[in-house]
């Protein structure tokens, strides 16, 4: 079975879950930043009170920057993946690269996805007075998603490759 494909697929293809995560991040700041006073408040003690403020352009342009960082690092792993690793000798991608690519591609939405909620909580809190709920809770649920993808992913790249070793 022959998955090699004679058209290079443009590299956004791959990072189009992380790029969805930071267009959806850029638009919730936009929403709150009229709402969001100057000075935020975006570090809390046990019970949920706020010890530590910042500026609001600081706070957002920060984690906006985060999130494009990630997507740059990710952009640049895949390119030299592609590059290096996952092509033969004429640049056409060998038998499952498309799908590790896009693996690489789509690993860096969970931590963007944490970030996001923390951001969203930052908001919540200085917008509405009230927490979404405890950031340990949503991380464990992240934690145990991303397993459950990375179990799926791996469980499926073996099945692929048994079939064509046969």
């Amino acid at each position: 079975m022959d998955n090699h494909k004679k058209t290079k697929v443009p590299i956004w293809h791959y990072i189009f879950l992380p790029l969805i995560v930071v267009v959806l991040h850029l638009i919730v700041s936009l929403v709150f930043y009229f709402h969001l006073s100057d000075s935020i408040a975006y570090h809390f003690i046990g019970d949920g009170t706020p010890d530590r403020w910042m500026g609001k352009n600081a706070l957002i342009g920060g984690a906006l920057i985060l999130q494009l960082a990630i997507l740059v690092i990710t952009t640049v792993i895949l390119v030299a993946a592609r590059r290096k690793a996952l092509t033969d000798a004429s640049g056409v991608l060998k038998d499952n690269s498309a799908k590790i690519l896009y693996f690489i591609g789509s690993m860096p939405v969970f931590l963007q996805v944490v970030i996001s909620f923390v951001i969203m909580d930052i908001f919540s809190y200085n917008v509405y007075q009230k927490h979404l709920f405890p950031l340990w809770l949503f991380v464990i649920i992240v934690l145990v998603l991303a397993t459950v993808v990375f179990t799926v992913f791996f469980v499926f790249m073996a099945k692929s490759i048994i079939k064509q070793s046969e």
